[in-house]
């Protein structure tokens, strides 16, 4: 999903007062009111008059501080992380489309036109709104639809539940409750009851499972229940004689009057956070199910092993230390078979932007190796299961394994334990941002690049050389920095 999408699904004034409260919570220093005006493409007047409509949205928040004009022209906003989460999630939570969205939690259909009288909105407007959301939602298999004058989402419930709660998680954060049937106290302390997943999952995570099963709750009471065809082939079989979920299901038909099958979809949901492994089911007995019902997707976590073991030989699975990345690639493979053509991460995460940014080659040489072993597979499966497959890569190793590699070799005329110093202090300044390896004299390669402390040997006279100080000061960070990236581009020509 884009991360345009909110200029599809709100109005003009609130994806403005977004962008205003995004960049001044980003900026460092206050900002000016050129910089708002060139950075939102407003007037002045219509930025002060931004500026003002969300102090007002602020003052209803009595605990975060207001917009401040330090000096003539000059804003800023001294809110925190969550101050910033609580402003947003005001700016939207009256939008018609997140309006929309409540109401699909609590009404199969919802009538056009008293949605239209009771968000002050003409019936143009809302099926503008609505033309705009399709775009997003129908390559995903979901689509609003308007007949005989009521509105309806229909598609895969799985995955409308997954597109509602991506939506409500992104601006609400856990710290607004959409979900008025559900009673939010009672949904925490059923979680705290089954001790493994309040101790095991973090408390981020645990908030997000509350979105997804009060999600899960109000859609199956209003009749719109998972379907066993739109599920995948092991669903049963991960359930049956499976302790934890015995215990869960007692727990959970006590507080809420489910179907059997909308009670193990709930517990299902935890396949999909790796966390939870640990006490919801072995990965070797979740494997096990899957090789024998759905040889495909077991293949498929088989095969990326396989890959990793390209690039890393001495790479062991069945290490203790490895059953967190093993939960990851079997999660994220549930993901797929679960959601299907759905790739976004509920968190708005911009990962594959990122990426594309950081680590060109990691994104694209995963993709390929999927495309290759199975092409079976969706474009938007493969953009999917690529994503998650890579969150577990980089998890374990470093995404700058695809990149291009630079051999450097340190040379200094200085005390053995100073190059050790020297050595972590260049570890620190280079790992985040390049694929690199440490070289010794004894090696008979030439680096690409010598870092050295004073004269260096005639055989490297045409080796790139950077000459830096034992205290490697911010000059020599600067040059060595420069060096590589001149480098890598020199490489990537040949």
């Amino acid at each position: 999903m884009s991360n345009r999408y909110p200029e599809r699904l709100f109005s003009k004034d609130g994806v403005r007062k977004l962008l205003l409260l995004k960049h001044l919570y980003n900026s460092e220093d206050a900002v000016g009111i050129e910089e708002l005006v060139f950075e939102l493409g407003l007037d002045r007047r219509s930025i002060y008059k931004l500026i003002g409509a969300l102090n007002d949205l602020i003052q209803s928040e009595k605990s975060v501080p207001e917009i401040e004009a330090i000096s003539r022209g000059q804003y800023i906003f001294r809110g925190n992380k969550i101050d910033y989460f609580r402003v947003r999630g005001q700016i939207v939570n009256d939008e018609p489309m997140m309006n929309l969205a409540k109401e699909f939690l609590t009404h199969k259909e919802v009538d056009f036109s008293n949605f239209c009288t009771e968000n002050f909105m003409s019936e143009s407007t809302l099926r503008k709104y609505i033309r705009n959301a399709n775009e997003l939602l129908i390559p995903l298999g979901i689509r609003i639809s308007i007949r005989q004058g009521n509105i309806r989402i229909v598609g895969n419930e799985a995955s409308i539940r997954y597109c509602l709660v991506s939506l409500f998680w992104r601006y609400f954060r856990g710290i607004y409750w959409p979900f008025k049937e559900v009673e939010r106290e009672t949904l925490n302390r059923f979680i705290s009851s089954l001790t493994s997943v309040s101790e095991g999952i973090s408390y981020g995570k645990r908030l997000q499972l509350t979105y997804y099963w009060a999600a899960c709750i109000q859609r199956s009471q209003i009749g719109c229940e998972i379907s066993q065809m739109d599920l995948p082939s092991y669903f049963e079989a991960l359930l049956t004689n499976n302790e934890y979920f015995k215990r869960f299901s007692k727990l959970f038909v006590l507080k809420y009057k489910l179907s059997f099958q909308e009670v193990k979809f709930a517990f299902f949901i935890l396949y999909m956070f790796p966390d939870s492994y640990k006490y919801i089911q072995d990965t070797s007995e979740t494997l096990s199910i899957l090789k024998s019902i759905e040889p495909q997707s077991y293949a498929s976590i088989r095969e990326f092993i396989v890959f990793i073991r390209d690039k890393h030989p001495d790479f062991e699975i069945i290490s203790e230390k490895r059953a967190r990345f093993v939960a990851m690639l079997i999660s994220g493979r549930i993901f797929v078979d679960t959601f299907k053509d759905i790739y976004f991460n509920s968190s708005a995460l911009t990962i594959f932007t990122y990426s594309a940014n950081n680590y060109p080659h990691f994104l694209p040489s995963i993709r390929k190796h999927i495309k290759e072993t199975s092409p079976q597979l969706s474009e938007n499966m493969m953009k999917s299961l690529t994503l998650r497959y890579a969150q577990a890569y980089a998890a374990e190793f470093s995404p700058r394994d695809f990149e291009v590699k630079l051999l450097i070799l340190l040379d200094t005329d200085l005390p053995l334990y100073v190059d050790v110093i020297m050595r972590k202090r260049l570890d620190h300044l280079l790992s985040p941002r390049f694929n690199y390896e440490w070289i010794s004299l004894k090696q008979k390669v030439l680096p690409d690049l010598l870092l050295a402390t004073g004269p260096s040997d005639l055989r490297f006279s045409n080796v790139t050389k950077v000459f830096i100080n034992a205290e490697v000061s911010e000059q020599d960070r600067k040059n060595i920095l420069e060096a590589c990236e001149d480098l890598i581009t020199q490489k990537k020509k040949k």
